[in-house]
């Protein structure tokens, strides 16, 4: 729920700091590196 809270502010023209950069970031690569990791483990 925090990452979304990050993105609505960010959408509204809220907080542009690095740190709310950074945090998007890192979940966004999460998801990515989950995503991949579970098409992995799905067989053709």
């Amino acid at each position: 729920m925090q990452g979304q809270a990050a993105l609505r502010a960010m959408w509204r023209g809220g907080r542009t700091d690095p740190e709310l950069f950074d945090e998007i970031t890192a979940r966004l690569v999460r998801c990515r590196e989950a995503l991949s990791h579970a098409l992995r483990a799905t067989p053709p």
